[in-house]
C-alpha cells in the first residue's frame, strides 16, 4: 500500500468506525425514548426529544401539549428554564 492509498482509506475506515461507535451509543437511548413516547402522548406535560442536527450538535425539541406550539433550544439549561417557567405558569 503506498502513501496515497492509506491517506485515502484511512478516513473513511476511521468515520465508519466512528459511525458504528456513536450508535451503539444511541441505539439503546432511541428504544428508551420510544418506550417513553408512548407514555408521554397520554401526558399533559410537555414533551422533549433530544435529536442531534447536521453539525453533530445536540438539539432539544420541545412540544407543549396545551397549545401544540413546538420549540427547539440548543442546550439543556435553556430547555429547562423554559420547562420551568412554564411549569410556573410564566410564559
Amino acid at each position: 500500500m503506498n502513501l496515497n492509498q492509506l491517506h485515502t482509506h484511512q478516513p473513511a475506515g476511521a468515520l465508519l468506525s466512528s459511525v458504528q461507535w456513536f450508535w451503539q451509543q444511541v441505539q439503546p437511548l432511541i428504544t428508551q425514548l420510544g418506550s417513553l413516547s408512548k407514555q408521554l402522548v397520554l401526558s399533559q406535560e410537555p414533551h422533549v426529544v433530544i435529536d442531534c442536527d447536521l453539525n453533530n450538535q445536540i438539539i432539544f425539541h420541545v412540544c407543549d401539549p396545551y397549545n401544540g406550539k413546538r420549540h427547539t433550544f440548543t442546550s439543556e439549561e435553556a430547555t429547562r428554564i423554559w420547562l420551568e417557567k412554564g411549569r410556573l405558569g410564566i410564559l
